[in-house]
Protein backbone atom coordinates (compact mmCIF):
# COMPACT_ATOMS: atom_id res chain seq x y z
CA UNK A 1 0.00 0.00 0.00
CA UNK A 2 2.81 2.38 0.89
CA UNK A 3 4.48 1.55 -2.40
CA UNK A 4 1.30 2.45 -4.35
CA UNK A 5 0.95 5.75 -2.51
CA UNK A 6 4.58 6.60 -3.24
CA UNK A 7 4.09 5.80 -6.93
CA UNK A 8 0.96 8.01 -7.06
CA UNK A 9 2.84 10.92 -5.45
CA UNK A 10 5.72 10.62 -7.88
CA UNK A 11 3.42 10.42 -10.92
CA UNK A 12 1.47 13.49 -9.74
CA UNK A 13 4.70 15.44 -9.24
CA UNK A 14 5.91 14.42 -12.66
CA UNK A 15 2.74 15.60 -14.36
CA UNK A 16 2.64 18.81 -12.35
CA UNK A 17 6.25 19.70 -13.10
CA UNK A 18 6.38 18.46 -16.68
CA UNK A 19 7.77 20.56 -19.48
CA UNK A 20 5.89 23.80 -19.95
CA UNK A 21 5.43 24.73 -23.62
CA UNK A 22 3.97 28.06 -24.62
CA UNK A 23 2.81 28.73 -28.18
CA UNK A 24 3.16 32.32 -29.31
CA UNK A 25 3.71 34.53 -32.29
CA UNK A 26 6.55 36.93 -32.81
CA UNK A 27 7.88 39.22 -35.46
CA UNK A 28 11.48 39.28 -36.48
CA UNK A 29 13.20 41.88 -34.41
CA UNK A 30 13.31 43.51 -31.01
CA UNK A 31 9.83 45.00 -30.99
CA UNK A 32 8.21 42.05 -29.26
CA UNK A 33 9.21 43.15 -25.80
CA UNK A 34 7.85 46.65 -26.29
CA UNK A 35 4.57 45.31 -27.64
CA UNK A 36 4.09 42.84 -24.84
CA UNK A 37 4.96 45.44 -22.24
CA UNK A 38 2.49 47.88 -23.70
CA UNK A 39 -0.21 45.23 -23.82
CA UNK A 40 0.40 44.31 -20.19
CA UNK A 41 0.37 47.92 -19.08
CA UNK A 42 -2.79 48.72 -20.98
CA UNK A 43 -4.61 45.58 -19.86
CA UNK A 44 -4.39 46.78 -16.27
CA UNK A 45 -6.84 49.50 -17.18
CA UNK A 46 -9.60 47.18 -18.33
CA UNK A 47 -11.07 43.86 -17.44
CA UNK A 48 -13.72 43.87 -20.11
CA UNK A 49 -14.21 41.90 -23.27
CA UNK A 50 -13.62 44.59 -25.85
CA UNK A 51 -14.34 42.67 -29.05
CA UNK A 52 -16.75 45.20 -30.46
CA UNK A 53 -16.92 47.87 -27.80
CA UNK A 54 -17.81 48.18 -24.16
CA UNK A 55 -20.98 49.59 -22.77
CA UNK A 56 -21.19 52.78 -20.72
CA UNK A 57 -23.28 51.24 -18.00
CA UNK A 58 -26.97 50.47 -17.94
CA UNK A 59 -28.79 53.79 -18.25
CA UNK A 60 -26.57 55.44 -15.62
CA UNK A 61 -23.71 57.83 -16.16
CA UNK A 62 -20.24 57.28 -14.74
CA UNK A 63 -19.06 60.36 -12.88
CA UNK A 64 -15.44 59.23 -12.82
CA UNK A 65 -15.23 59.12 -16.59
CA UNK A 66 -17.53 62.12 -17.04
CA UNK A 67 -20.05 60.23 -19.15
CA UNK A 68 -23.14 62.36 -19.91
CA UNK A 69 -26.29 61.64 -17.95
CA UNK A 70 -28.54 59.48 -20.18
CA UNK A 71 -32.23 60.05 -20.85
CA UNK A 72 -35.01 58.05 -19.21
CA UNK A 73 -36.86 55.90 -21.73
CA UNK A 74 -39.74 53.44 -21.45
CA UNK A 75 -38.51 50.73 -23.83
CA UNK A 76 -37.70 47.43 -22.18
CA UNK A 77 -34.49 47.13 -24.18
CA UNK A 78 -32.57 49.80 -26.10
CA UNK A 79 -29.19 50.83 -27.44
CA UNK A 80 -27.60 53.83 -29.17
CA UNK A 81 -24.33 53.42 -31.08
CA UNK A 82 -22.12 55.43 -33.38
CA UNK A 83 -22.42 53.61 -36.71
CA UNK A 84 -18.88 54.54 -37.76
CA UNK A 85 -16.89 53.59 -34.66
CA UNK A 86 -19.27 51.10 -33.07
CA UNK A 87 -19.07 52.97 -29.76
CA UNK A 88 -22.00 52.23 -27.46
CA UNK A 89 -23.32 55.60 -26.29
CA UNK A 90 -26.35 54.29 -24.39
CA UNK A 91 -27.36 50.85 -23.21
CA UNK A 92 -30.42 49.46 -21.50
CA UNK A 93 -30.71 45.67 -21.33
CA UNK A 94 -29.33 45.51 -24.85
CA UNK A 95 -28.23 41.87 -24.55
CA UNK A 96 -31.62 40.59 -23.41
CA UNK A 97 -33.15 38.32 -26.04
CA UNK A 98 -36.44 39.37 -27.58
CA UNK A 99 -38.55 39.15 -30.73
CA UNK A 100 -37.59 41.68 -33.43
CA UNK A 101 -40.77 41.42 -35.53
CA UNK A 102 -40.35 43.16 -38.92
CA UNK A 103 -37.02 44.70 -37.94
CA UNK A 104 -35.85 41.30 -39.20
CA UNK A 105 -36.36 42.63 -42.73
CA UNK A 106 -33.21 44.73 -42.38
CA UNK A 107 -31.20 41.53 -42.65
CA UNK A 108 -33.44 40.18 -45.42
CA UNK A 109 -32.97 43.38 -47.41
CA UNK A 110 -29.20 43.42 -46.85
CA UNK A 111 -28.80 39.83 -48.05
CA UNK A 112 -30.99 40.54 -51.07
CA UNK A 113 -28.80 43.43 -52.19
CA UNK A 114 -25.62 41.47 -51.50
CA UNK A 115 -26.78 38.46 -53.53
CA UNK A 116 -28.97 39.87 -56.32
CA UNK A 117 -29.00 42.59 -58.94
CA UNK A 118 -31.91 45.01 -58.81
CA UNK A 119 -33.00 44.05 -62.33
CA UNK A 120 -33.34 40.33 -61.56
CA UNK A 121 -36.81 38.83 -61.86
CA UNK A 122 -38.35 36.78 -59.08
CA UNK A 123 -41.34 34.50 -59.62
CA UNK A 124 -43.84 33.96 -56.83
CA UNK A 125 -44.34 30.38 -55.67
CA UNK A 126 -47.46 28.86 -54.17
CA UNK A 127 -45.72 28.68 -50.79
CA UNK A 128 -44.93 32.39 -50.93
CA UNK A 129 -48.52 33.30 -51.84
CA UNK A 130 -49.93 31.38 -48.87
CA UNK A 131 -47.09 32.13 -46.43
CA UNK A 132 -48.97 34.75 -44.41
CA UNK A 133 -52.28 35.04 -42.61
CA UNK A 134 -55.12 37.46 -43.40
CA UNK A 135 -54.03 39.94 -40.71
CA UNK A 136 -50.34 40.04 -41.59
CA UNK A 137 -48.78 42.87 -43.60
CA UNK A 138 -48.57 41.70 -47.23
CA UNK A 139 -48.61 42.76 -50.87
CA UNK A 140 -51.26 40.20 -51.95
CA UNK A 141 -49.01 38.44 -54.41
CA UNK A 142 -50.12 35.56 -56.67
CA UNK A 143 -48.50 32.31 -57.73
CA UNK A 144 -46.62 32.83 -60.98
CA UNK A 145 -46.51 36.62 -60.58
CA UNK A 146 -43.18 38.23 -61.39
CA UNK A 147 -41.42 41.24 -59.87
CA UNK A 148 -38.01 42.77 -60.21
CA UNK A 149 -35.80 42.54 -57.16
CA UNK A 150 -35.97 46.33 -56.93
CA UNK A 151 -39.79 46.28 -56.72
CA UNK A 152 -39.64 43.50 -54.17
CA UNK A 153 -37.20 45.46 -52.01
CA UNK A 154 -39.48 48.49 -51.92
CA UNK A 155 -42.41 46.26 -50.96
CA UNK A 156 -40.23 44.66 -48.27
CA UNK A 157 -38.89 47.83 -46.66
CA UNK A 158 -41.76 50.30 -47.13
CA UNK A 159 -44.86 48.08 -47.15
CA UNK A 160 -43.20 45.56 -44.80
CA UNK A 161 -44.76 42.81 -46.92
CA UNK A 162 -44.22 39.43 -45.27
CA UNK A 163 -45.17 37.47 -48.39
CA UNK A 164 -42.49 39.31 -50.37
CA UNK A 165 -39.95 38.52 -47.64
CA UNK A 166 -40.78 34.84 -48.11
CA UNK A 167 -40.47 35.15 -51.90
CA UNK A 168 -37.07 36.85 -51.65
CA UNK A 169 -35.77 34.20 -49.27
CA UNK A 170 -36.84 31.44 -51.64
CA UNK A 171 -35.34 33.26 -54.62
CA UNK A 172 -31.95 33.71 -52.95
CA UNK A 173 -31.47 30.42 -51.09
CA UNK A 174 -34.03 28.02 -52.57
CA UNK A 175 -35.90 27.60 -49.30
CA UNK A 176 -36.64 29.57 -46.15
CA UNK A 177 -34.61 27.26 -43.84
CA UNK A 178 -31.55 27.73 -46.08
CA UNK A 179 -32.13 31.48 -46.20
CA UNK A 180 -32.41 31.56 -42.39
CA UNK A 181 -29.00 29.88 -42.22
CA UNK A 182 -27.62 32.63 -44.44
CA UNK A 183 -29.17 35.25 -42.17
CA UNK A 184 -27.65 33.72 -39.05
CA UNK A 185 -24.20 33.42 -40.60
CA UNK A 186 -24.23 37.00 -41.87
CA UNK A 187 -25.50 38.37 -38.55
CA UNK A 188 -22.72 36.60 -36.65
CA UNK A 189 -20.17 37.87 -39.16
CA UNK A 190 -21.36 41.43 -38.51
CA UNK A 191 -21.03 41.12 -34.73
CA UNK A 192 -24.30 39.59 -33.51
CA UNK A 193 -23.87 37.53 -30.35
CA UNK A 194 -27.32 36.22 -29.41
CA UNK A 195 -29.33 36.06 -32.62
CA UNK A 196 -31.17 33.20 -34.30
CA UNK A 197 -33.44 33.79 -37.28
CA UNK A 198 -35.87 31.15 -38.50
CA UNK A 199 -37.70 33.12 -41.19
CA UNK A 200 -37.23 36.07 -43.52
CA UNK A 201 -40.09 38.25 -42.29
CA UNK A 202 -40.00 38.34 -38.51
CA UNK A 203 -43.35 36.67 -37.95
CA UNK A 204 -43.54 35.22 -34.46
CA UNK A 205 -41.58 32.04 -33.82
CA UNK A 206 -40.06 30.94 -30.50
CA UNK A 207 -36.85 30.12 -32.38
CA UNK A 208 -36.66 33.56 -34.01
CA UNK A 209 -35.00 36.03 -31.64
CA UNK A 210 -32.28 38.64 -31.33
CA UNK A 211 -31.19 41.52 -29.09
CA UNK A 212 -31.03 45.29 -29.39
CA UNK A 213 -27.23 45.07 -29.41
CA UNK A 214 -27.19 42.54 -32.24
CA UNK A 215 -29.63 44.57 -34.33
CA UNK A 216 -27.39 47.61 -33.92
CA UNK A 217 -24.33 45.61 -34.97
CA UNK A 218 -25.74 44.25 -38.24
CA UNK A 219 -27.55 47.52 -38.93
CA UNK A 220 -24.16 49.20 -39.36
CA UNK A 221 -23.81 47.29 -42.64
CA UNK A 222 -27.34 48.31 -43.61
CA UNK A 223 -26.64 51.99 -42.96
CA UNK A 224 -23.45 51.80 -45.00
CA UNK A 225 -25.33 50.34 -47.97
CA UNK A 226 -26.46 53.34 -50.00
CA UNK A 227 -28.96 51.32 -52.07
CA UNK A 228 -30.72 49.97 -49.00
CA UNK A 229 -30.84 53.33 -47.20
CA UNK A 230 -32.23 55.00 -50.33
CA UNK A 231 -35.04 52.44 -50.44
CA UNK A 232 -35.73 52.70 -46.70
CA UNK A 233 -36.21 56.46 -46.66
CA UNK A 234 -38.41 56.62 -49.75
CA UNK A 235 -41.76 58.09 -48.77
CA UNK A 236 -43.81 56.59 -51.59
CA UNK A 237 -43.23 54.04 -54.34
CA UNK A 238 -45.53 52.73 -57.10
CA UNK A 239 -45.33 49.17 -58.42
CA UNK A 240 -46.60 48.95 -61.95
CA UNK A 241 -49.15 46.32 -63.12
CA UNK A 242 -47.70 42.82 -63.37
CA UNK A 243 -48.49 39.69 -65.37
CA UNK A 244 -50.99 38.62 -62.68
CA UNK A 245 -52.28 41.95 -61.40
CA UNK A 246 -53.67 44.65 -63.68
CA UNK A 247 -53.44 47.67 -61.39
CA UNK A 248 -50.68 49.74 -59.84
CA UNK A 249 -49.78 49.24 -56.19
CA UNK A 250 -48.88 52.35 -54.19
CA UNK A 251 -46.58 51.82 -51.22
CA UNK A 252 -46.45 54.43 -48.45
CA UNK A 253 -43.75 54.87 -45.83
CA UNK A 254 -44.61 53.35 -42.41
CA UNK A 255 -41.69 54.76 -40.37
CA UNK A 256 -43.15 58.00 -38.98
CA UNK A 257 -39.79 59.64 -38.26
CA UNK A 258 -39.27 59.70 -42.05
CA UNK A 259 -42.69 61.24 -42.83
CA UNK A 260 -42.80 65.05 -42.94
CA UNK A 261 -46.50 65.16 -42.19
CA UNK A 262 -46.10 63.06 -39.03
CA UNK A 263 -45.91 64.39 -35.47
CA UNK A 264 -42.87 62.13 -35.00
CA UNK A 265 -40.94 63.40 -38.01
CA UNK A 266 -37.22 63.76 -37.29
CA UNK A 267 -35.20 65.84 -39.69
CA UNK A 268 -31.99 63.87 -39.26
CA UNK A 269 -33.57 60.43 -39.74
CA UNK A 270 -31.90 58.56 -42.59
CA UNK A 271 -33.70 55.21 -42.65
CA UNK A 272 -34.82 52.34 -40.50
CA UNK A 273 -37.48 49.70 -39.99
CA UNK A 274 -40.57 49.34 -37.83
CA UNK A 275 -41.96 46.14 -36.36
CA UNK A 276 -44.88 44.80 -34.35
CA UNK A 277 -46.34 41.49 -33.27
CA UNK A 278 -48.32 40.62 -30.16
CA UNK A 279 -45.28 38.83 -28.79
CA UNK A 280 -42.64 41.43 -29.66
CA UNK A 281 -44.74 44.52 -28.93
CA UNK A 282 -43.53 47.62 -30.80
CA UNK A 283 -39.97 47.56 -32.13
CA UNK A 284 -37.96 50.11 -34.08
CA UNK A 285 -34.50 50.51 -35.57
CA UNK A 286 -33.62 53.96 -36.91
CA UNK A 287 -30.61 55.60 -38.57
CA UNK A 288 -29.84 59.29 -38.19
CA UNK A 289 -27.07 61.51 -39.57
CA UNK A 290 -26.06 64.99 -38.46
CA UNK A 291 -22.83 66.73 -39.39
CA UNK A 292 -20.15 64.02 -39.10
CA UNK A 293 -22.14 61.81 -36.72
CA UNK A 294 -24.03 58.72 -37.89
CA UNK A 295 -26.08 57.09 -35.14
CA UNK A 296 -28.20 53.96 -34.87
CA UNK A 297 -30.92 53.64 -32.25
CA UNK A 298 -32.77 50.41 -31.49
CA UNK A 299 -35.72 50.13 -29.11
CA UNK A 300 -37.55 46.90 -28.30
CA UNK A 301 -40.51 45.98 -26.09
CA UNK A 302 -42.32 49.31 -26.37
CA UNK A 303 -45.92 49.32 -25.19
CA UNK A 304 -47.24 51.81 -27.78
CA UNK A 305 -46.12 53.05 -31.20
CA UNK A 306 -45.71 56.55 -29.76
CA UNK A 307 -43.33 55.22 -27.10
CA UNK A 308 -40.92 53.82 -29.65
CA UNK A 309 -40.70 57.11 -31.53
CA UNK A 310 -40.37 59.21 -28.37
CA UNK A 311 -37.64 56.96 -27.01
CA UNK A 312 -35.76 57.01 -30.31
CA UNK A 313 -35.89 60.80 -30.51
CA UNK A 314 -34.65 61.09 -26.92
CA UNK A 315 -31.72 58.81 -27.73
CA UNK A 316 -30.76 60.74 -30.87
CA UNK A 317 -30.98 64.08 -29.06
CA UNK A 318 -28.78 62.65 -26.34
CA UNK A 319 -26.22 61.38 -28.84
CA UNK A 320 -25.99 64.47 -31.02
CA UNK A 321 -25.94 66.89 -28.06
CA UNK A 322 -23.37 65.17 -25.88
CA UNK A 323 -20.86 63.42 -28.15
CA UNK A 324 -18.37 64.24 -30.86
CA UNK A 325 -15.65 62.56 -32.88
CA UNK A 326 -11.98 63.04 -32.07
CA UNK A 327 -9.63 62.02 -34.87
CA UNK A 328 -6.52 60.02 -34.12
CA UNK A 329 -3.89 59.44 -36.78
CA UNK A 330 -0.46 57.89 -37.23
CA UNK A 331 1.25 60.62 -35.19
CA UNK A 332 -0.29 59.02 -32.11
CA UNK A 333 1.87 55.94 -32.55
CA UNK A 334 4.48 57.72 -30.44
CA UNK A 335 2.26 56.87 -27.48
CA UNK A 336 2.15 53.22 -28.50
CA UNK A 337 5.48 52.02 -29.81
CA UNK A 338 8.58 53.91 -30.84
CA UNK A 339 10.54 53.13 -34.00
CA UNK A 340 13.49 50.86 -33.40
CA UNK A 341 16.14 48.99 -35.32
CA UNK A 342 15.44 45.32 -34.96
CA UNK A 343 18.52 44.26 -36.94
CA UNK A 344 21.84 46.00 -37.37
CA UNK A 345 25.22 45.02 -38.74
CA UNK A 346 28.26 47.23 -39.17
CA UNK A 347 29.01 45.33 -42.36
CA UNK A 348 25.67 44.88 -44.03
CA UNK A 349 23.67 47.73 -42.55
CA UNK A 350 20.36 47.54 -40.70
CA UNK A 351 16.55 47.51 -40.98
CA UNK A 352 14.47 50.22 -39.37
CA UNK A 353 11.00 49.32 -38.13
CA UNK A 354 8.20 51.77 -38.89
CA UNK A 355 4.81 51.63 -37.17
CA UNK A 356 1.72 53.14 -38.74
CA UNK A 357 -1.68 53.60 -37.13
CA UNK A 358 -4.58 53.71 -39.55
CA UNK A 359 -6.41 57.03 -39.29
CA UNK A 360 -9.24 56.49 -36.87
CA UNK A 361 -12.03 58.48 -35.29
CA UNK A 362 -13.27 57.83 -31.77
CA UNK A 363 -16.60 58.89 -30.33
CA UNK A 364 -16.31 60.58 -26.95
CA UNK A 365 -18.23 63.04 -24.79
CA UNK A 366 -17.81 66.63 -25.92
CA UNK A 367 -14.68 68.17 -24.42
CA UNK A 368 -12.66 64.96 -24.19
CA UNK A 369 -9.27 65.20 -25.91
CA UNK A 370 -6.92 62.57 -27.29
CA UNK A 371 -4.81 62.81 -24.13
CA UNK A 372 -7.77 61.41 -22.15
CA UNK A 373 -7.90 58.29 -24.30
CA UNK A 374 -5.92 55.18 -23.41
CA UNK A 375 -4.79 52.53 -25.86
CA UNK A 376 -5.03 48.75 -25.67
CA UNK A 377 -2.85 46.79 -28.06
CA UNK A 378 -3.66 43.18 -28.89
CA UNK A 379 -1.57 40.84 -31.01
CA UNK A 380 -4.57 38.54 -31.48
CA UNK A 381 -5.30 39.64 -35.01
CA UNK A 382 -5.89 37.92 -38.33
CA UNK A 383 -6.70 41.12 -40.19
CA UNK A 384 -4.55 40.99 -43.29
CA UNK A 385 -1.25 42.79 -42.83
CA UNK A 386 -2.15 44.27 -39.46
CA UNK A 387 0.61 43.86 -36.89
CA UNK A 388 -1.84 44.40 -34.03
CA UNK A 389 -5.31 45.69 -33.29
CA UNK A 390 -5.64 48.86 -31.25
CA UNK A 391 -8.63 49.76 -29.11
CA UNK A 392 -9.13 53.25 -27.75
CA UNK A 393 -10.56 53.45 -24.28
CA UNK A 394 -12.07 56.36 -22.36
CA UNK A 395 -12.80 55.46 -18.77
CA UNK A 396 -14.18 51.93 -19.00
CA UNK A 397 -15.67 52.38 -22.47
CA UNK A 398 -14.13 51.34 -25.77
CA UNK A 399 -14.67 54.41 -27.98
CA UNK A 400 -12.95 53.28 -31.18
CA UNK A 401 -10.87 50.63 -32.92
CA UNK A 402 -7.99 50.72 -35.36
CA UNK A 403 -5.13 48.65 -36.72
CA UNK A 404 -1.40 49.01 -36.21
CA UNK A 405 0.75 48.01 -39.16
CA UNK A 406 4.50 47.56 -39.11
CA UNK A 407 6.97 47.62 -41.98
CA UNK A 408 10.74 47.70 -42.31
CA UNK A 409 13.01 49.67 -44.59
CA UNK A 410 16.33 47.95 -45.15
CA UNK A 411 19.28 50.12 -46.13
CA UNK A 412 22.79 48.76 -46.60
CA UNK A 413 25.83 50.34 -45.02
CA UNK A 414 27.64 51.62 -48.11
CA UNK A 415 30.16 53.87 -46.40
CA UNK A 416 33.16 51.62 -47.02
CA UNK A 417 31.68 49.23 -49.56
CA UNK A 418 33.43 48.43 -52.82
CA UNK A 419 31.50 49.46 -55.90
CA UNK A 420 31.46 45.94 -57.27
CA UNK A 421 28.83 44.89 -54.68
CA UNK A 422 25.73 46.62 -56.07
CA UNK A 423 23.31 44.47 -54.03
CA UNK A 424 24.46 46.24 -50.88
CA UNK A 425 23.09 49.62 -51.97
CA UNK A 426 19.55 48.43 -52.60
CA UNK A 427 16.85 49.97 -50.46
CA UNK A 428 13.80 47.81 -49.88
CA UNK A 429 10.52 48.15 -48.07
CA UNK A 430 8.90 44.95 -46.93
CA UNK A 431 6.19 44.02 -44.43
CA UNK A 432 7.18 42.22 -41.28
CA UNK A 433 6.33 38.54 -41.45
CA UNK A 434 4.83 36.89 -38.39
CA UNK A 435 6.41 33.59 -37.40
CA UNK A 436 5.43 30.99 -34.83
CA UNK A 437 7.79 29.85 -32.11
CA UNK A 438 7.74 27.63 -29.05
CA UNK A 439 8.97 28.71 -25.63
CA UNK A 440 10.26 25.81 -23.48
CA UNK A 441 11.00 26.22 -19.77
CA UNK A 442 14.41 24.47 -19.35
CA UNK A 443 14.21 24.05 -15.58
CA UNK A 444 10.94 22.16 -15.93
CA UNK A 445 12.63 19.82 -18.40
CA UNK A 446 15.35 19.08 -15.82
CA UNK A 447 12.77 18.44 -13.08
CA UNK A 448 10.80 16.24 -15.40
CA UNK A 449 13.84 14.13 -16.32
CA UNK A 450 14.82 13.71 -12.65
CA UNK A 451 11.35 12.54 -11.62
CA UNK A 452 11.18 10.28 -14.65
CA UNK A 453 14.46 8.59 -13.63
CA UNK A 454 13.19 8.09 -10.07
CA UNK A 455 9.95 6.62 -11.37
CA UNK A 456 11.79 4.22 -13.67
CA UNK A 457 14.02 3.05 -10.80
CA UNK A 458 10.99 2.39 -8.59
CA UNK A 459 9.16 0.53 -11.33
CA UNK A 460 12.23 -1.62 -12.05
CA UNK A 461 12.51 -2.37 -8.34
CA UNK A 462 8.88 -3.50 -8.20
CA UNK A 463 9.44 -5.74 -11.21
CA UNK A 464 12.56 -7.22 -9.58
CA UNK A 465 10.76 -7.94 -6.33
CA UNK A 466 7.63 -9.46 -7.86
CA UNK A 467 9.01 -11.40 -10.80
CA UNK A 468 12.40 -12.84 -9.73
CA UNK A 469 13.06 -15.79 -7.42
CA UNK A 470 15.42 -13.76 -5.29
CA UNK A 471 12.84 -10.98 -4.97
CA UNK A 472 10.09 -13.42 -4.05
CA UNK A 473 12.31 -14.99 -1.41
CA UNK A 474 12.96 -11.52 0.02
CA UNK A 475 9.21 -10.93 0.29
CA UNK A 476 8.65 -14.30 2.00
CA UNK A 477 11.46 -13.55 4.48
CA UNK A 478 9.94 -10.16 5.28
CA UNK A 479 6.53 -11.76 5.87
CA UNK A 480 8.00 -14.41 8.20
CA UNK A 481 9.84 -11.77 10.22
CA UNK A 482 6.71 -9.60 10.38
CA UNK A 483 4.68 -12.59 11.60
CA UNK A 484 7.31 -13.44 14.20
CA UNK A 485 7.28 -9.90 15.54
CA UNK A 486 3.49 -9.97 15.77
CA UNK A 487 3.51 -13.30 17.67
CA UNK A 488 6.19 -12.01 20.00
CA UNK A 489 4.11 -8.94 20.76
CA UNK A 490 1.13 -11.11 21.78
CA UNK A 491 3.16 -12.62 24.57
Amino acid sequence: MKTKILIFILIFSLVHNCTQITYATNTTGSTEGATQAETTQSSENTGEDTTTGSEPGNTTGDGEQNWPEPPAISAGSAILIDADTGTVLYDKNSHVKGFPASVTKLMTGLLTIENCSLSETITISRNAEYSVGPEDAKLDIHQGETFTVEEALYALMIKSANDIAYALGEHIAGSIPEFANMMNSRAAQLGALNTHFSNASGLSDPDHYTTAYDIAMFSRACMNNSTLTEIMRTRQYVIQPTNKYGYTRTLNQRHEMLMKNSAHYYEYAAGGKTGFTDESKYTLCTFASKDDMNLIAVVLLCETPDDRYKDTRALFDYGFSNFEKVTLDSSDTSNLLSDSSYYHSNVFGGSNVTFSLASSAVTVPIGVTSSDIHTIISRNTTAGEAFATVQFQYGNVIVGNSELTMSTTTKANTTDKPSNLPFLVKEEAAPIEVRNYIVINAIDIIYGVIFAVFLIIILLGLVFINYTEYGKEMLRTRKRRRGYRRRKLRF
